[in-house]
């Protein structure tokens, strides 16, 4: 896992039971795939809030608890700015 990907996990909250029940291997997987949008952010393929609702389509896909969806997401392109 490369260094983005490992602060997207964190930023996950792989660690509160609602989020834990997807599994390490399925919020890792997740990560990777929420760490190439933020890639295409900061390379200027997407604007920040198009980042926003990239990252949220991805975990609502991946069955991350919606009520935590938002919030993650909005963490993530903070973190990536």
């Amino acid at each position: 896992m490369i260094e983005l990907e490992a602060a997207i996990f964190s930023l996950l909250d792989p660690f509160a039971p609602e989020v834990a029940v997807l599994g390490e291997g399925r919020l890792r997987s997740l990560a990777a795939q929420l760490a190439e949008a933020a890639r295409d952010a900061v390379s200027g393929v997407t604007k920040p809030g198009e980042c926003d609702v990239a990252m949220r389509s991805i975990l609502r896909r991946a069955g991350y608890p919606p009520d935590r969806a938002k919030f993650a997401a909005r963490r993530m392109v903070e973190h990536v700015a």
